[in-house]
């Protein structure tokens, strides 16, 4: 019998082997990815991704270096399952801050709740746990978010993430439960035509509290109200920038940071 074991396991690791073997320039990614050679990977994608045009690894290259935000989604929505380990939790965290940015808080919730069930003890799970809190108090479900972020506080108290959830219980603690917005919200100026969204928002005072603390990190940020599948939602926009290219730059030097999964949008012109 453990012959046989031994045998089954060969057989596997060969069948691997010739695997990663025939796919070279898929390995190569992985490689500079590891060793943190961002210009090179960027210079070697275009031969692996036009090979191996549906590989996960090849649509997870591609997709960091997309800037088109649907498009990386796509690309992270398709290929995440069978990335590897060291992969995949980044993936699904890109993932769910794209739902997250789209206002689809509670697929997000579920994508964060998936990377921190499948990486208990990986880098971005405390991240994941507390985003999932977020989410329920972007929808407005101030009880139910209440309730995570004390989870959250009593089993992670060594997080980095702790204080930012103990801010979040105390203002979710004396915030009315149903704030009601406003007859006009943060209407853009008229000479912009691009900005770039960092967040959207059920209860406008979550809005308005992102947009606070971006205003204290130096960005011009406002609140802009937008409708979407019926429901009325609170965008987060930074800006506003004269052409989509130089939101787009400004994104990436600036941004992405804080928001990978940010959106560049255009407004809409009267």
């Amino acid at each position: 019998m453990a012959r046989r074991t031994v045998l089954v396991f060969c057989g596997l690791f060969l069948l691997w082997a010739g695997w990663a073997a025939a796919q070279p320039e898929v390995q190569q990614l992985m490689t500079l990815w590891q060793n943190e050679q961002w210009d090179k990977l960027q210079t070697s994608l275009p031969a692996a991704a036009a090979k191996y045009p549906d590989h996960p690894n090849t649509l997870f290259f591609s997709a960091l270096f997309e800037r088109d935000g649907d498009a990386a989604y796509q690309k992270y929505k398709a290929g995440w399952k069978g990335l590897p380990a060291e992969l995949m939790d980044d993936a699904l965290m890109r993932l769910a801050q794209y739902q997250q940015a789209r206002g689809e808080f509670d697929r997000a919730r579920q994508t964060y709740q998936t990377l921190a069930q499948r990486f208990p003890s990986g880098p971005l799970a405390d991240d994941a746990r507390y985003q999932s809190c977020q989410c329920l108090l972007a929808e407005g479900k101030t009880d139910s978010a209440k309730s995570c972020l004390i989870a959250f506080i009593q089993e992670n108290r060594k997080s980095s993430y702790v204080d930012w959830a103990v801010q979040d219980l105390e203002a979710a603690a004396v915030e009315p439960s149903a704030p009601k917005p406003v007859a006009k919200v943060g209407s853009p100026a008229s000479s912009a035509a691009f900005y770039i969204q960092v967040g959207a928002y059920r209860v406008i005072a979550n809005a308005k509290q992102y947009v606070k603390k971006l205003q204290a990190a130096g960005f011009d940020a406002e609140v802009v109200e937008k409708k979407a599948a019926g429901a009325v939602l609170f965008a987060v926009w930074i800006g506003p920038f004269d052409g989509k290219d130089k939101a787009a730059d400004f994104a990436k030097k600036n941004v992405a940071a804080f928001a990978p999964e940010y959106v560049v949008v255009q407004k809409p012109q009267p």
